[in-house]
C-alpha cells in the first residue's frame, strides 16, 4: 500500500469522529489528523521529499485539512491552511529536510554522517547533499517564515499565519462549522494564490545562510 493510500485510509476512520452533530471538538480533530495522518505522510519524508509523486500526498494531507476545518474543495489552499492551523505539506517536508541534514552533519550515529558523496553527474539530479541544515530547535520558525513567504494574502478578515486553530476553536462540530462558512464567504472574493516550489526552496536557502 502506498502512502497515499495509507493517508487515505486514515483520512476515512477521522471523518467517522467528524460528524456534523456530535463530532469531536476542533483541538481534537487537528491532533488526531497530525498524529494519523501527517505522521503517515512525513514518514521518512527528508528521503523522498524532492521527488516529482510527492505532490500526490498533499490531495489526501489537504483532505485531511477539511475535515478538521468543515471547508469545501472549493476552498483556496491559503485560506484551508490557515483555519487547520497546520504548515503546507511542501514545506513542512523541506522543514524536514533541513533538520535531517544537520542530523546527517553532526550526529556520529547518523548513518550517513561524515559520508562522501559521488560527483554529481546531472545538473537536474534533486540530491540530498543540496538541502541546507537547520537545526531542529530553529525548525518552527523556518516552517514560519516559509510559510510567509508561500502565502503573502494581506485581508483583515483573515487570521494570522500560526501554527494552531484560530478563534472558535473551543465551539463544538455543528457551530465550528458554521463560522468557518461565514468566514469563507468574507474571503469569497479572495484572488487564488500560486507559487512557485523552485522559488519557495531558493527563499529558504538565503534564509539559511543569513
Amino acid at each position: 500500500m502506498n502512502v497515499k493510500a495509507k493517508v487515505a485510509a486514515r483520512n476515512s476512520l477521522l471523518r467517522k469522529l467528524a460528524n456534523s452533530n456530535w463530532g469531536a471538538d476542533p483541538k481534537t480533530l487537528r491532533t488526531t489528523v497530525l498524529v494519523l495522518s501527517y505522521s503517515t505522510a512525513e514518514y521518512s519524508s527528508a528521503v523522498w521529499a524532492r521527488s516529482c509523486h510527492a505532490k500526490n500526498v498533499d490531495a489526501e494531507l489537504n483532505n485531511a485539512c477539511r475535515i478538521v476545518t468543515g471547508q469545501l474543495r472549493t476552498t483556496p489552499l491559503p485560506l484551508l491552511y490557515r483555519r487547520a492551523g497546520i504548515v503546507p505539506p511542501d514545506i513542512r517536508r523541506q522543514t524536514h529536510e533541513s533538520t535531517e541534514k544537520h542530523k546527517q552533519e553532526t550526529d556520529l550515529r547518523h548513518p550517513l554522517f561524515d559520508h562522501s558523496y559521488p560527483r554529481v553527474r546531472l545538473k537536474s539530479m534533486k540530491s540530498f547533499r543540496t538541502v541546507k541544515s537547520v537545526q531542529p530547535d530553529q525548525a518552527a520558525s523556518l516552517r514560519l517564515e516559509l510559510w510567509n513567504t508561500w502565502d503573502n494574502t494581506t485581508n483583515e478578515a483573515i487570521q494570522p499565519l500560526k501554527e494552531q486553530l484560530p478563534s472558535g476553536r473551543e465551539l463544538q462540530r455543528k457551530d465550528w462549522v458554521t463560522l468557518n462558512t461565514a468566514r469563507a464567504k468574507d474571503c469569497a472574493h479572495m484572488p487564488r494564490i500560486f507559487f512557485r516550489k523552485s522559488t519557495l526552496r531558493g527563499t529558504a536557502e538565503k534564509m539559511v545562510k543569513a
